[in-house]
């Protein structure tokens, strides 16, 4: 980045880096849900995303991290909201998340920060979600 001259960098995280305590997770997703994807079948992925955003933290380059909450597809950008460091909500449109990334060139407001996004005007069921995501993806 240095030898171009380039200096703002986004990435993409993940919400479940840095868990937080949400009132509307319930016990099931906080206690069962999250820990086992994040701790077990994902483990190594999400060691890599705090490994990602220990790098980026130290560079020295403007950099903001976007963390999303679990991925699904909608046609367009939707309603969502962002936060620095977190935000309540399960979910992020792809679409709401590319939008996000595009704006950060423009965009000083997360400069050396995390910024969380989530959608709010769509909320797919967790269930739904895995099943269309982790099991019928498989190509």
């Amino acid at each position: 980045m240095r030898a171009h001259g380039v200096r703002r960098f986004a990435c993409v995280s993940s919400s479940a880096t840095v868990p937080h305590a949400d009132p509307e997770g319930g016990f099931i997703f906080e206690r069962m849900v999250q820990p086992f994807v994040t701790g077990v079948i994902g483990r190594t992925l999400y060691e890599d995303m705090r490994r990602m955003e220990t790098l980026v933290q130290g560079s020295d380059v403007d950099w903001v991290i976007v963390r999303p909450s679990g991925l699904f597809d909608t046609p367009a950008v939707t309603d969502y909201r962002v936060a620095e460091s977190h935000i309540q909500g399960h979910f992020t449109s792809r679409a709401d998340l590319a939008d996000v990334l595009l704006r950060q060139p423009t965009d000083d407001r997360f400069l050396h920060k995390a910024l969380a996004v989530a959608t709010v005007s769509e909320h797919p069921s967790m269930l739904k979600l895995i099943w269309k995501e982790g099991i019928t993806k498989r190509t």
